[in-house]
C-alpha cells in the first residue's frame, strides 16, 4: 500500500481536496517527517488489537476549554494531577495557596490562550499568600496587555511538584489512522529534541512500556543519570495506556491531547499541565 504525505502552504479548501482524495496533508515539513517516521515504525513493528474502554468517555460541554477544565475532565478519568483550586481574585488565590500548601505555580485560566507562559501567564515558586496575591494582579495585568482580545476567567491555583523525569503525552486524531498517541521527553525538550513516538490508540500496558523504550532519551527513565533513581515505569505505562484509551473514546469530541509535562517519579508521577482540543491543529 501506498501512502502519500504532502507538506503544503496551500489553501484550505485545496487542503479538503487533498484529503478527500486520501493525501495526509500538513502545513510544516517537520510534522509531515515525524508523521512518515512513526509510521515507518508502526508497520515494522508487530501489534495486535486492543479494545476500547468506553468507560474513558469524557462528558464535557461545547465550546473551548481551559486547562482547568482539561484537567478535571482527564483526572475523572484516572490522570493523577496535584491538589489545585481555581481563583477569580488576589484573594481567592491567596486562600487556595494556603488551603493546597506551598510552594505554588499560578496559572492564567483563558479558552483562548494555548501557550500561557509565552504571554506571562505562568508563575512559578510562589512560597506565601502575600507573594500569591501580588502575583496574581501582576500576571493578569501583564496577560491582559498581551492578549488583549483574550477571555481571562482567573487563574488555577496550583501545589507545585518536584523531582523526576519530564515527559510529554498525548493523543492525536489524525484524518487517516484514526486517535494516535504520543509519548517523548517533555517539558521544554519537547521542542528541542522532538523525542516522541506515536502509536495507534488504544494502546495496553505493553504497547506503553514499548513506547517508552522506543525514545532516545528512554536511559533517563529506565535507569536514571547522575544519582537520580529510576523513574517509575509502571506508573508512566498506566498513563499512557490511560491516555490512549480517552482519545480512542473520545475521537468523535476531541481533536487532541496534551499532558506537557507528565512527571515521571520514583513513585507514581503526576500531570502538571494539561490540555484538551476540539479542533485539529496538528501532531502536537
Amino acid at each position: 500500500e501506498t501512502v502519500f504525505i504532502v507538506s503544503t502552504f496551500t489553501t484550505p479548501d485545496s487542503k479538503a481536496r487533498l484529503r478527500e482524495a486520501g493525501f495526509l496533508v500538513y502545513d510544516e515539513p517537520t510534522q509531515a517527517l515525524r508523521v512518515a517516521a512513526g509510521m515507518g515504525r508502526l508497520w515494522r513493528e508487530p501489534s495486535h488489537e486492543v479494545p476500547v474502554d468506553e468507560t474513558a468517555r469524557l462528558v464535557i460541554g461545547d465550546g473551548a476549554l481551559d486547562e482547568a477544565q482539561s484537567m478535571e475532565a482527564l483526572s475523572r478519568c484516572g490522570i493523577p494531577f496535584p491538589p489545585s483550586g481555581i481563583a477569580a481574585s488576589a484573594e481567592e488565590a491567596a486562600a487556595v495557596a494556603s488551603r493546597i500548601g506551598f510552594p505554588v505555580a499560578l496559572k492564567v485560566m483563558s479558552p483562548d490562550i494555548q501557550h500561557k507562559s509565552d504571554v506571562g501567564g505562568v508563575v512559578l515558586g510562589l512560597g506565601s499568600a502575600e507573594d500569591v496575591a501580588a502575583a496574581y494582579g501582576a500576571m493578569m495585568r501583564r496577560v491582559g496587555d498581551a492578549v488583549p482580545a483574550a477571555a481571562l476567567s482567573g487563574a488555577l491555583v496550583t501545589r507545585m511538584a518536584g523531582g523526576g523525569v519530564e515527559t510529554v503525552i498525548g493523543a492525536y486524531r489524525d484524518p487517516v489512522f484514526g486517535p494516535l498517541v504520543m509519548f517523548g521527553l517533555g517539558g521544554i525538550f519537547i521542542e528541542v529534541f522532538k523525542d516522541v513516538v506515536f502509536r495507534p490508540a488504544p494502546v495496553d500496558q505493553a504497547g506503553a512500556r514499548a513506547m517508552i523504550d522506543a525514545i532516545k532519551a528512554r536511559q533517563l527513565l529506565t535507569e536514571g543519570a547522575r544519582g537520580k533513581p529510576p523513574a517509575d515505569l509502571d506508573a508512566l505505562a498506566d498513563a499512557i495506556v490511560r491516555v490512549s484509551q480517552i482519545a480512542a473514546a473520545n475521537a468523535d469530541q476531541l481533536a487532541s491531547i496534551e499532558i506537557n509535562p507528565f512527571l515521571a517519579q520514583e513513585r507514581g508521577g503526576v500531570a502538571l499541565d494539561a490540555l484538551l482540543l476540539r479542533e485539529a491543529s496538528g501532531p502536537i
